[in-house]
């Protein structure tokens, strides 16, 4: 219990338990007095430019009035009060876990039953609501006390079909067995990993991408280290074709080609490209998220006030970040993907654990948004979204329109703070990475199953067991 706790809530600068933590932007926490000190040693040695690093991630971080005394900047961040992390860490250890919807009314009720199918504990009350609506009414219940977590050493087999409900729901199972995961070191990293995105190639080639070691890291399909690039600092990464991905950096979009298991740097496009609107917003440069399909481009960027989706058609370039109604539609979009057909965007976007999915068209049109606590990578397959929930460690499956969502894989299956989701162009293998400070040096490969006669809709999840020693991970100089 101390372990886990020491580990959720240690401050990265000082290595002991958080003393009135403070969040920055990109969400990583840290002791006030370690961050103030840390902002105000950085100022002395840069000088002082209105912005610094994050210790962690190197992301930079602007502080909301720079004009201020830098030993003041801390108090500007929010503070990260994660009492509601402990207490249910502290729960679940006891296996006496809170009611999920009292606990959104912050009533300290006791859970007695599972649904298996929202994955969900309920309280008495809630439990007999559940089952009296009309979405719900078919859900089977399980009393806790009948319901047994399993160990990662075993199998767990959990059923998620809707027997009564239309033939178009999701119904799949999940399986899960122990879990090797992959690893992405290189000899030259001077930091431990943080793969911020990642994209499978031909013949299931993997291009990651280090944001923390500043590098595009290549892997062969059995995940020996190919090459490496550490022109970059890349966020995520985007398939154009074969030979071609694209590549958001800090500030801009750069194409890089792949020939023969080597990266070429081939154009870099400034993120402040001319904007065919009739009204913009000062472009800060800053680049997260990024997403292809049919020559189209799509990139998460901005700060502040400042939150927009950059989409480039051919050679017209749109910024989306108001509705109809002239409100703002993100409020810090961190991942997107599109459909296949390339007239849908799905949008990763929430500040701290409010978040949601949001889909618009590539006219900027909104279309619909679904809520999650804090939903990062995202990725397409056939008719369904994949979503890295890292709030609730898990990855969940959406349908295109936004209607229907189910759970695919859960902490049980080893998935913890996930950051960045994959697929391969088969549809049968999905690669998980993980947010600081979880299996920073690791990925997850699962092998994904499909129902006869369904297009591309999955039925089990099973991790790949496929372990790998350092000396099997070759480092290009």
């Amino acid at each position: 219990m101390e372990e886990e706790l020491h580990r959720e809530f240690t401050c990265p600068i000082c290595a002991d338990i958080f003393t009135n933590p403070k969040g920055l932007p990109c969400l990583h926490s840290f002791c006030r007095e370690c961050l103030r000190v840390y902002i105000t040693k950085q100022q002395e040695n840069k000088g002082r430019n209105c912005e610094f690093s994050c210790p962690v991630c190197r992301h930079n971080v602007v502080p909301p009035d720079g004009r201020k005394p830098v030993e003041n900047w801390v108090d500007q961040f929010p503070s990260n009060h994660q009492i509601i992390s402990l207490m249910d860490l502290m729960l679940l250890k006891r296996n006496d876990k809170p009611c999920r919807l009292c606990q959104k009314r912050d009533l300290p009720t006791k859970a007695v039953n599972l649904c298996r199918t929202c994955q969900e504990e309920y309280c008495a009350d809630c439990s007999k609501f559940h089952l009296l609506l009309k979405a719900t009414k078919t859900h089977k219940l399980f009393p806790l006390e009948n319901v047994s977590v399993p160990s990662r050493s075993g199998t767990a087999v959990t059923s998620l079909s809707l027997p009564e409900e239309p033939a178009d729901m999701f119904e799949y199972t999940i399986e899960s067995s122990n879990c090797q995961q992959v690893k992405v070191t290189s000899e030259s990293d001077s930091a431990e990993c943080w793969i911020t995105g990642a994209v499978f190639l031909e013949d299931d080639k993997v291009l990651m991408a280090d944001n923390r070691n500043m590098k595009l890291k290549l892997f062969s399909a059995d995940f020996k280290l190919l090459t490496e690039d550490d022109s970059y600092k890349p966020y995520d990464i985007a398939l154009m074709d074969n030979e071609t991905v694209a590549v958001s950096d800090s500030g801009c979009v750069r194409y890089c080609d792949i020939e023969m298991n080597s990266l070429k740097p081939s154009k870099t496009y400034n993120t402040d490209w001319k904007i065919y609107v009739p009204k913009i917003l000062s472009l800060s440069g800053y680049c997260r998220g990024i997403c292809c399909s049919k020559g189209k481009i799509a990139v998460c960027s901005g700060k502040d006030l400042d939150k927009r989706i950059i989409f480039q058609d051919i050679e017209i370039v749109r910024h989306v970040w108001q509705d109809i109604d002239g409100k703002s539609m993100f409020r810090e979009p961190w991942y997107c993907v599109m459909n296949e057909s390339a007239n849908l965007i799905f949008v990763a976007d929430g500040v701290g654990v409010e978040g949601h999915v949001i889909c618009i068209t590539t006219q900027g049109r909104f279309r619909w948004k679904h809520k999650f606590e804090m939903p990062r990578g995202l990725c397409v397959c056939g008719d369904h979204l994949f979503v890295a929930d890292m709030k609730d460690n898990s990855i969940k499956v959406i349908s295109l329109d936004g209607k229907e969502v189910r759970t695919l894989l859960t902490r049980e299956d080893g998935i913890q703070r996930p950051q960045s989701v994959a697929i391969n162009s088969t549809g049968d293998k999905l690669l998980v990475s993980s947010c600081p400070p979880y299996n920073n040096d690791y990925v997850s490969i699962f092998d994904l199953k499909y129902k006869k006669g369904e297009r591309r809709r999955p039925v089990t999840a099973q991790p790949v067991v496929r372990a790998h020693r350092q000396s099997d991970l070759c480092s290009v100089s």
